[in-house]
């Protein structure tokens, strides 16, 4: 049991790695790199250098590109070419130079505008593609106070130690057939794993993988998470999904919660 914890912890590990090296790349194509030429000159010490006209570094300006707008509300997402964003929301705007937003598979950001906490004003809920690469699709969720800009973000440690509260997983063998005990707060349902009782996989380890592939939609006044469920196969590195898990997210006094979680299997 323990040597199994230890080969889960181990996947986990890499999977995250491959995940900041995946936001990494991301957030390196979002950026232009502004070169800046070194001038030498001839002169003797202590004697002024000159610059030719064309020498002289001109600053450039700043150049924005429209990721999104919510419909009937004035509130507007732009990219910085220089790195983050900038939201404008009643006639203010706000400059986050740390969002990331966009990734190489060009995924737009996606808003939308509720009174998500309950106090009788909205805030502005953002889902912005922030990972992609060969098994991996990671969203992150902020919301933020349109009035004072405060930002709010749902952190991968949070939501990965809420899934592991709330989800187990078990494979047993059950009248001879290889078959997954999925476990959602305390009720199981049986996931069939046959097709996977082979020597190519090997053993398969409890638990679940939900670190790799995540998604916030956000839809109908409402955020919901989605993430792919994942086996921790021995023989491979990268996880086996067998579905996804889906739950509603709620957001009070800045923190976010999963609930009413709920799985589809892969057909």
């Amino acid at each position: 049991m323990v040597a199994g914890k230890a080969k889960i912890a181990m996947k986990t590990m890499i999977v995250l790695g491959l995940s900041l090296i995946a936001i990494s790349c991301s957030a390196d194509s979002g950026k232009r790199e502004n070169g800046v030429n070194s001038v030498s000159s001839g002169n003797v010490a202590g004697s002024p250098a000159t610059f030719e006209p064309e020498q002289i570094p001109q600053a450039s300006e700043e150049e924005q590109q429209l990721l999104g707008s919510i419909s009937g509300e004035d509130i507007t997402l732009y990219g910085r070419s220089s790195g983050g964003v900038l939201l404008q929301a009643n006639g203010k705007e706000h400059v986050f130079e740390d969002w990331l937003y966009m990734t190489p598979r060009g995924i737009s950001p996606s808003m939308q505008f509720n009174d998500y906490d309950g106090d009788g004003r909205k805030e502005i809920a953002l889902s912005l593609n922030v990972g992609s690469g060969t098994g991996l699709a990671i969203d992150e969720l902020r919301v933020v106070n349109p009035d004072t800009f405060e930002d709010d973000f749902f952190a991968p440690d949070d939501y990965l130690a809420q899934l592991s509260q709330a989800i187990g997983f078990q494979v047993v063998k059950e009248d001879d057939r290889l078959t997954g005990l999925l476990s959602i707060e305390g009720n199981v349902q049986k996931v069939d794993l046959q097709q996977y009782d082979s020597q190519d996989y090997g053993p398969i380890l409890d638990g679940l993988i939900f670190s790799s592939i995540v998604y916030f939609n956000l839809e109908n006044d409402r955020m919901e998470a989605q993430f792919g469920a994942g086996m921790n196969v021995e023989a491979f590195v990268s996880p086996e999904y067998i579905g996804n898990l889906f739950a509603d997210v709620k957001y009070a006094s800045g923190k976010f919660t999963l609930h009413n979680f709920r799985f589809e299997k892969n057909a």
